[in-house]
């Protein structure tokens, strides 16, 4: 179990919603417009994604890094990463400057691989390896073959940070993405699935003024309101994936701005052979 120490941070710890019946969790949505992938490589090439995030969403990387760091201290040695959009590599970095082992990640953007490949030096005993694909490429078994060939084995954690809002827009069924997931974590392993959403009670106008924020600040293309998964839903779905959540935390992601960030600490739950969703 992760414990959040900085309570000035307005962290707030919230309870399971596992009495939700799986048949209220919306099943197929509607692809969103397929994210420009010159944006993305442009912040890998020019900006660096953490640059532009950490310093943005100055609160929400804090409570990641901090509950990352908190896992990371408790690792004693050789472990085994997956990290599903994983941007320009500054996970990666700050994975290695804890803990000795492998590395993979998984993104849609070319020059955030390439950024990724040459970032984590090879003599910091993390070897870092990654594919230029999209989060769905794991829902295929070559690919969870491939992933446990560099490996060594099955990850011990598996990352997916700020991405499955991207991730939606190209691949709307994202159970199956954490059901391949699931198949390939190791029984007694974690996930880290952390994202963004606009609270309920939130205008459009409010909306629109913090989405107005980022486009400003960051000068990334804001998601719609409509094209983030909400923290009750992200639950379900890990759920169905055939995960359980030990915490769910939730800060706001900037003091400027209302857009709220959560993050889950999940472990498995039952074997692949036991989920609902198959993987094809």
């Amino acid at each position: 179990m992760l414990y959040i120490a900085a309570i000035w941070w307005g962290v707030l710890i919230l309870p399971s919603f596992t009495n939700r019946s799986l048949i209220d969790l919306p099943m197929e949505k509607q692809p969103l417009k397929v994210p420009d992938q010159k944006e993305f490589d442009h912040f890998a090439a020019n900006r660096g994604f953490e640059k532009v995030f950490n310093s943005s969403y100055s609160k929400a990387y804090a409570l990641f890094s901090f509950v990352l760091s908190d896992y990371l201290k408790q690792v004693k040695s050789d472990l085994k990463v997956l990290d599903i959009g994983c941007g320009d590599g500054w996970t990666a970095e700050f994975v290695s400057n804890f803990a000795k082992g492998h590395y993979f990640g998984i993104d849609s953007s070319a020059e955030s691989i390439r950024k990724l490949e040459e970032r984590v030096p090879e003599n910091s005993g993390l070897k870092v390896t990654g594919v230029t694909e999209s989060a769905e490429w794991i829902v295929n078994p070559k690919s969870c073959r491939e992933i446990e060939k560099f490996l060594g084995g099955k990850p011990d954690l598996i990352i997916c940070n700020a991405a499955c809002h991207q991730i939606r827009k190209s691949y709307p069924d994202l159970r199956k993405v954490f059901a391949a997931a699931s198949s390939i974590l190791k029984q007694d392993g974690t996930i880290l699935v952390g994202d963004y959403y606009f609270p309920e009670d939130m205008t459009q106008d409010e909306v629109e003024e913090d989405r107005n924020w980022i486009k400003n600040e960051t000068g990334q293309t804001p998601t719609l309101r409509s094209g983030f998964i909400i923290r009750n839903e992200m639950e379900l779905i890990l759920e169905s994936a055939g995960f359980i959540s030990d915490t769910a935390r939730e800060i706001r992601a900037n003091r400027d701005i209302s857009i709220i960030y959560y993050l889950f600490v999940s472990r498995k739950t039952f074997s692949q052979t036991k989920t609902s969703l198959p993987l094809s």
